[in-house]
C-alpha cells in the first residue's frame, strides 16, 4: 500500500477549522489541497449539502468530484481497520477514532443519496442554480433556457439585422452608422460590436453611473473638454480670427524671418505672412500655415526658426511659441472632438445592438452565460432581495471553496464577496463555524480577455483580509511553494526569469519568488536554441521557373517549424532517454506550446506529419476555414445559386468533381457577359463528352436532391457516394475530422431549425467555427496547443516554439478612461485622455504576457526547449523591445544562473549553431544528447515485457454488399415508364420465390393469383412486363436445377469471414450430391456484353456467398450465376472471376 502524505503547508491549507487564502505556485498540488479540505470537512461532520466548491472550468469540477468520490469509495469498501486508519491519518494528520472511522465508511453512501451529488461546479452552474431557485426575485423567466455561444451568435446576427433596419428610420442611428462606415470596414464594425458585447458589463456600469446614454456622453464630453455641438470647421474658423495684437506680433516675426535670409527661416516667414495677408482665405490655407509651426505629430518644430534667430529675437520668438501653442491646442481640441464623435457613434450603435439583443433573448426566454453572472450578481447585490436569498441559502451553505481565484472576473467576485460577507457578518450567530477557502496564483492570471482582472483580485484579497480582521474572523494566508511537477533545472530558470526587472512587476506583487522543487535531485534540462534566421533578402523565386528549377523560399516561421519537427523525429527515432525516468521519450511526452494560435501551429503540425511523427492536431479546429468544409459549403452554395460563377468554378475544381485546370479553362474561357459557367459546362458536355458529362450529371443529380433533402441527408449521401473518399484522397486524412464535424453541425442545426440548405449555410457562416478539442494525454501523440489551452496540463518535454520577438499591437477598439468608454483610435490621433488609457491598457497586456511566459515555463516536468525566429524587418518604435521578447528574457535568466554549457545543434537552419543549456540534478545522471543528434540505442525488451496478447476481435455484422467500398450501380427505371425501380424488383423477386417451389403445371394459375394479390402498379405496362419477366425466367431451361424440388428461394445465409460476420440472403439455392447452385436475380437493367464487365459489387457479393457455401458444403462445387430478368438470361460466373473478387477479409480463401 502506497499512501502519499501531504506536506505541512498542504495540511495547514486544508485545515477545515479556519478560513484560508492560499497562494499556490504552479505544480504545488492545489487540487490535492482542495480535495483534502473537502474530505476533512466531511470527516469533521459538515453535512455534504453544506459545501459549495466553485471551479473555473467543467474539467476541473469533474476532476475534483472524481478525486473526492474515489477517496470516499476507498474508505467505504476498506475492511482492514489498520489500512483505513492509515489513510485517514494521511488525510487529516491526526489519528482517527473508531467513531471517525465508522463515519468515514458511511460518507460515500451519504454522497450517493444527494440528488445532485456534492456541489462542486463552475460559477456559471452555481448562478444558474440560484436563478432557477429564485426566478421571481432575480426577475428572470422561471423556465429560462441557457443559450450557448452558437445560439448567442444567432441572436446577435438577428439583432444586427434589426439595428440596420432601424437605422433607415432613425436619424441618430443612421448618422452613427454612417460615421462608423466612413472609418471602418464592415468586418471591423462587426468586431467593434462583438467587443461591445463582451464588455457590456462595464458599459452597463458606466451607463448606470451616469443615468443613461445622454448622461454618459455629457460626462465624456467634460472629460475630453469638448463641446458636443462643435465641429472641426467651426473650430478652424474660430482659430482664423486673430486679434490685432497677435497679428502685429506675427507680422513682425514673419518680416524678421524673411529678412534673415536663411532658407528655413525664409520659408517659415513667407508662409506666416501669406496666411496673415489673405484674411478671406485663411480657412483654406490653415493646413499650410500649420506646417510653419508644428510637425506632423503636432509637436513644435525644433529647428525652425533657427537657434541663432531665436537668440537674436527672444521677444518675437515668444510670439511664435504662443502661436505654436495655439495651434497645438486647436489640434488637440479637434482630436478630442473626433474621439468624442467616434465614441458617440460607437456607443449609440452598441446600445441599440445590445437593446435589440436583450429583446431577442427575452422573446426566446433565454439567458446567455454573461447574463447568468450579471443577474445573479444583481440579485445578491440588492439589499432587499439579497437578505431573503442568503437566508434561504444559509439553511445549508456553511463552507465555500473557490478554485482558480486569479481567473475570476469582477462580476463573479461580486457574487463571491456577497456570500463571504454573509459568512463574516453572521460569525458567532450561526450554530456551526462557517469557513471559506480561496486558492489562486496571481502569477497565472492570463484570462483578461474573459474578464479576469489581476488588480481587482488583489483588491478583493486585501478587502476580505481587512474585513475578517475587523470582525474577529480568522483568515489564514498560506503559500504553497514546493513544486511536485518541475525539475530543479526548470524551476531555476523560472526563478531567474521572475527576478528580471522587466518581468517581475507583471508576475508578482512585492518582489521575487522562489520555487522549491520536490524533485531537486532529478535530472532536468533547459535548452535555449538560437533564434532561426529569416531568409536573406536576395533569396527570390523566379516567377516563371519550371518545377524543380526554383528555390522554395521559407519564412522564419517555416524554418523554425521544420527544425522543431526534425528535433522531435530525432528524439523518437534515436531512442533518446528521458534522464529523469530512464526510459525512451515517447510522443505523448512532448508538448509544443505557442503564445498564440495561428500559422505557426499549422506549420509545426504539418512538418511533424511530413516526417511521420504522430501528432494530435491543433487544440482548436477552424471548421469553416478548413478547405474540405469550404468545398462542401461551395457545393451547397452552387445548389442554391448556380449562377454564382466564382463559386461554381470553385466547386468544379474541388475534389468533389475534380476538373483539372485545362478542363476548367475550357468551360470558363471566352464567356460572354451573360453566359454562366453552369450553362457552359452543359454545352461542353454535349460537345466534348467526358469529363464534362460526368460533372454535369453529378450537378444535375445533386440539384434534384437539394430541393427536398434536409442538409444532413444531402451532404451525408454525397460523401457516402464517394465524396468523402475524393476529399481525403486530395486533402489527406486530416480532412476526415472537419468533414465529420461539418456533418455534426448539420445535425445540430436540424435539431433546432427548419431543415433547409440555405438556412444551414447561413447559420454555419454566422461566426468563425472554432471547435475545441479536449486534450487526450493518454494517446501516443505529440500535442501542439496554445499556452492558454495548456493551463492545468503538464508534460515531461515542453517546447516553447515562438519565443522570439512578437508584435504587441492591441486589437481592442474600446478602452475605458476613468470608467468612461472611449474609442481607441489610431496612434497619433488620440487625445491625452485616450492616450493615457491606451498606454495603461497596453501595459496591463504586456504584464499579462509575462505571466503567460510563467505558465508556459511551468508546464515542463523534466525538459524545456525554447525556440523562436528573428523578424526580417526591424521593429517599429515601441514594438518588439527586449522586455517583450521571451527569448531574450530567458537568455538573460540562464546567464544569471551561471552554470550553463553550450552544445552544437544538428538541425535544419541551425546546423552548427550552439544552444545554451542549463542542467541540474543528481550527479552521474544520464547525459542528454544535443537536439538533433542520435541518442544511445535502447536494447530490445525481453519477450515477457512485450505487448499483451490481443483479445479476440469483436465481430462486425454486415451484408455482403457492405464489404465493398464502392456503391453498387443504381438500376435503371422500371420498365414501362419513369419512377423508382425498387417496387418492381421487390415484386419480381417475391413472385420468383413463391412460384419456384410450385409444380410447373400449376404455376400459371398461381402467377395470376400472385399478381392480383400484389396490386401495387397503377400502369398496365408495368403489370404486363412483370408477368412477362417472371414467366420467361421460370421457363429458362438452364435454370431447371435451381427450381428443382428441394431447391430454396430467398435463403438466409450467415458465416464468418475474418473478423466480419456476414449475414445475407441468396435469391435461389439448390444443393445436389456433387454441386451447389447459387443464383442471384438482377432486374431493371440489361446484362453487360461480357461476364467480365459485370459490376464489381455484384461479383463480390457472389464471391462472398460462394466462400460461405463452400465452407457449409465442403467437397462440392459451387456454381454461381446471375439471372438478368429483362432479357432473360442466365450468365454463369466462372471460378477464376469469383476468386478475383473475394472480399478483403477472405483473400486467403478460394471459392470451391
Amino acid at each position: 500500500m502506497s499512501i502519499v502524505r501531504p506536506t505541512p503547508e498542504q495540511a495547514a491549507a486544508a485545515d477545515p477549522r479556519t478560513s484560508v487564502w492560499v497562494t499556490a505556485n504552479a505544480g504545488t498540488g492545489k487540487t490535492r489541497v482542495l480535495s483534502d479540505r473537502v474530505l476533512r470537512l466531511l470527516l469533521n461532520g459538515a453535512p455534504p449539502e453544506s459545501l459549495l466548491c466553485i471551479t473555473f472550468t467543467k474539467a476541473a469540477a469533474v476532476e475534483m468530484n472524481e478525486r473526492v468520490e474515489r477517496a470516499l469509495a476507498a474508505w467505504a469498501v476498506e475492511t482492514d481497520d489498520d489500512v483505513l486508519r492509515t489513510r485517514l491519518e494521511a488525510t487529516t494528520g491526526e489519528r482517527p477514532t473508531a467513531k471517525t472511522m465508522r463515519h468515514a465508511r458511511r460518507l460515500f453512501a451519504r454522497i450517493l443519496e444527494l440528488p445532485r451529488g456534492l456541489a462542486i461546479m463552475t460559477i456559471h452552474s452555481f448562478c444558474q442554480t440560484i436563478l432557477r431557485r429564485f426566478p421571481i426575485e432575480a426577475g428572470v423567466p422561471p423556465h429560462f433556457e441557457v443559450v450557448d455561444d452558437r445560439g448567442a451568435a444567432e441572436l446577435m446576427a438577428e439583432a444586427r439585422s434589426g439595428v440596420l433596419l432601424r437605422a433607415a428610420h432613425e436619424p441618430a442611428l443612421s448618422e452613427a452608422l454612417a460615421r462608423l462606415s466612413a472609418e471602418l470596414a464592415d468586418s471591423s464594425i462587426d468586431r467593434l460590436m462583438d467587443e461591445a458585447l463582451a464588455k457590456r458589463g462595464r458599459l452597463r456600469d458606466a451607463l448606470g453611473a451616469h443615468g443613461d446614454e445622454a448622461g454618459l456622453l455629457d460626462a465624456l464630453a467634460r472629460a475630453l473638454d469638448v463641446d458636443p455641438q462643435d465641429d472641426p470647421q467651426r473650430l478652424d474658423a474660430a482659430f482664423c480670427v486673430v486679434d490685432p495684437a497677435r497679428e502685429f506680433d506675427l507680422h513682425t516675426a514673419a518680416d524678421l524671418l524673411v529678412a534673415d535670409g536663411g532658407k528655413s527661416n525664409v520659408q517659415c516667414g513667407t508662409t506666416i505672412k501669406a496666411w496673415l495677408d489673405e484674411a478671406a482665405g485663411r480657412l483654406e490655407g490653415l493646413p499650410v500655415y500649420r506646417t510653419a509651426f508644428l510637425t506632423k505629430d503636432n509637436r513644435p518644430l525644433a529647428k525652425v526658426p533657427t537657434e541663432k534667430w531665436r537668440a537674436a529675437n527672444p521677444n518675437v520668438f515668444a510670439a511664435v511659441e504662443r502661436e505654436a501653442a495655439r495651434l497645438t491646442g486647436l489640434e488637440g481640441r479637434k482630436l478630442a472632438l473626433a474621439a468624442f464623435k467616434r465614441t458617440e457613434a460607437g456607443l449609440r450603435l452598441a446600445n441599440a445592438l445590445l437593446d435589440s439583443y436583450r429583446e431577442l433573448k427575452a422573446r426566446e426566454t433565454a439567458l446567455d452565460f454573461d447574463d447568468l453572472i450579471e443577474r445573479a450578481a444583481d440579485l445578491l447585490a440588492d439589499d432587499a432581495r439579497r437578505d431573503w436569498v442568503l437566508y434561504k441559502l444559509d439553511a445549508r451553505l456553511e463552507h465555500l471553496l473557490i478554485d482558480e481565484a486569479q481567473d475570476t472576473s469582477p462580476a463573479q467576485w461580486r457574487i463571491v464577496e456577497a456570500l463571504v460577507e454573509e459568512f463574516l457578518a453572521g460569525e458567532g450567530a450561526h450554530p456551526h463555524p462557517r469557513t471559506f477557502f480561496v486558492v489562486g496564483d496571481e502569477k497565472q492570471s492570463i484570462y483578461s480577455f474573459q474578464g479576469a482582472d489581476l488588480a481587482h483580485f488583489r483588491a478583493v484579497r486585501d478587502r476580505l483580509r481587512e474585513r475578517a480582521e475587523a470582525g474577529g474572523h480568522k483568515l489564514a494566508m498560506r503559500e504553497l511553494a514546493l513544486s511536485f511537477r518541475s525539475s530543479a533545472a526548470v524551476l531555476a530558470a523560472v526563478d531567474a526569469c521572475i527576478a528580471l526587472p522587466e518581468l517581475c512587476p507583471g508576475v508578482v506583487d512585492g518582489g521575487a519568488v522562489t520555487h522549491d522543487s520536490f524533485r531537486r535531485n532529478h535530472p532536468g534540462l533547459v535548452e535555449l536554441w538560437p533564434l532561426v534566421d529569416p531568409p536573406e533578402t536576395g533569396e527570390t523565386v523566379e516567377p516563371w521557373a519550371l518545377p524543380g528549377q526554383g528555390q522554395i523560399r521559407q519564412s522564419g516561421q517555416e524554418r523554425t517549424a521544420r527544425a522543431i519537427a526534425h528535433a522531435v523525429k530525432g528524439w523518437l527515432d534515436g531512442g533518446e532517454v528521458l534522464a529523469a525516468t530512464g526510459r525512451p521519450i515517447r510522443a505523448s511526452d512532448i508538448l509544443i506550446l505557442l503564445s498564440r494560435r495561428g500559422r505557426v501551429q499549422e506549420l509545426v503540425i504539418r512538418n511533424l506529419k511530413r516526417l511521420g511523427v504522430p501528432v494530435a492536431g491543433a487544440d482548436r479546429l477552424d471548421l469553416t476555414g478548413h478547405i474540405a468544409v469550404r468545398d462542401l459549403m461551395a457545393l451547397g452554395g452552387a445548389m442554391l445559386l448556380p449562377d454564382d460563377d466564382l463559386n461554381m468554378a470553385c466547386l468544379l475544381k474541388s475534389p468533389l468533381i475534380g476538373l483539372d485546370e485545362e478542363a476548367l479553362f475550357t468551360v470558363c474561357y471566352g464567356r460572354g457577359r451573360t453566359d454562366r459557367v453552369f450553362e457552359r459546362l452543359r454545352d461542353a458536355a454535349e460537345a466534348h463528352g467526358e469529363p464534362y458529362a460526368t460533372a454535369h450529371g453529378l450537378l444535375d443529380d445533386w440539384r434534384e436532391r437539394a430541393d427536398f433533402a434536409p442538409p444532413y441527408e444531402f451532404f451525408a449521401r454525397i460523401l457516402a457516394e464517394g465524396g468523402r473518399k475524393r476529399l481525403v484522397a486530395r486533402l489527406g486524412p486530416d480532412a476526415l475530422e472537419p468533414i465529420e464535424a461539418f456533418l455534426s453541425q448539420a445535425l445540430a442545426y436540424e435539431q433546432g431549425h427548419p431543415a433547409s440548405l440555405q438556412g444551414f449555410l447561413h447559420w454555419l457562416g454566422l461566426e468563425d467555427q472554432k471547435l475545441k478539442r479536449d486534450p487526450e494525454p493518454a494517446r501516443s501523440e505529440v500535442r501542439v496547443m496554445t499556452v492558454h489551452g495548456s493551463k492545468g496540463l503538464e508534460a515531461p518535454v515542453v517546447i516553447l516554439a515562438d519565443a522570439g520577438p512578437q508584435r504587441q499591437n492591441s486589437t481592442e477598439r474600446l478602452v475605458f478612461a476613468d470608467g468612461l468608454p472611449c474609442w481607441r483610435g489610431r496612434g497619433g490621433e488620440r487625445p491625452p485622455l485616450v492616450e493615457e488609457a491606451c498606454t495603461a491598457n497596453d501595459a496591463r497586456l504586456a504584464e499579462e504576457r509575462m505571466r503567460l511566459l510563467y505558465v508556459a515555463l511551468t508546464r515542463a516536468k523534466d525538459r524545456l526547449h525554447v525556440v523562436g525566429w528573428k523578424h526580417k524587418s526591424k521593429p517599429k518604435e515601441g514594438e518588439d523591445k527586449p522586455a517583450a521578447c521571451w527569448h531574450d528574457l530567458i537568455a538573460r535568466a540562464l546567464e544569471a544562473c551561471g552554470d550553463c554549457e553550450r552544445a552544437a545543434l544538428d538541425l535544419p537552419f541551425l546546423r552548427g549553431a550552439e544552444a545554451v543549456r542549463l542542467r541540474r540534478g543528481a550527479a552521474g545522471a544520464a547525459a542528454v544528447p544535443a537536439a538533433g543528434t542520435p541518442g544511445r540505442p535502447v536494447p530490445p525488451l525481453p519477450p515477457w515485457l512485450g505487448p499483451v496478447r490481443k483479445e479476440p476481435p469483436v465481430l462486425v455484422r454486415m451484408a455482403p454488399s457492405a464489404l465493398d467500398e464502392d456503391e453498387p450501380p443504381a438500376d435503371a427505371a422500371r420498365p414501362g415508364g419513369g419512377g423508382d425501380a425498387r417496387p418492381f424488383g421487390v415484386a419480381l423477386h417475391r413472385l420468383l420465390h413463391l412460384l419456384g417451389g410450385i409444380d410447373p403445371a400449376e404455376r400459371e394459375g398461381a402467377l395470376e393469383r400472385g399478381l392480383r394479390a400484389l396490386g401495387r402498379f397503377d400502369d398496365e405496362a408495368s403489370f404486363l412486363e412483370l408477368r412477362r419477366q417472371v414467366t420467361a425466367v421460370l421457363d429458362l431451361p438452364d435454370l431447371a436445377p435451381a427450381f428443382a424440388p428441394g431447391s430454396r428461394g430467398e435463403q438466409p445465409v450467415i458465416g464468418r469471414i475474418g473478423d466480419v460476420l456476414i449475414s445475407g440472403q441468396i435469391d435461389r439455392l439448390a444443393v445436389t450430391e456433387d454441386a451447389v447452385y447459387l443464383v442471384d436475380f438482377k432486374s431493371g437493367r440489361r446484362p453487360p456484353d461480357a461476364v467480365e464487365a459485370t459490376p464489381v459489387p455484384y461479383l463480390r457479393q457472389l464471391a462472398t456467398y460462394a466462400v460461405l457455401l463452400g465452407r457449409i458444403y465442403p467437397g462440392r462445387e459451387v456454381r454461381a450465376g446471375l439471372v438478368w430478368t429483362v432479357v432473360p438470361r442466365l450468365v454463369p460466373v466462372p471460378r477464376h472471376l469469383l476468386d478475383a473478387h473475394l472480399p478483403p477479409a477472405a483473400r486467403g480463401a478460394r471459392a470451391p
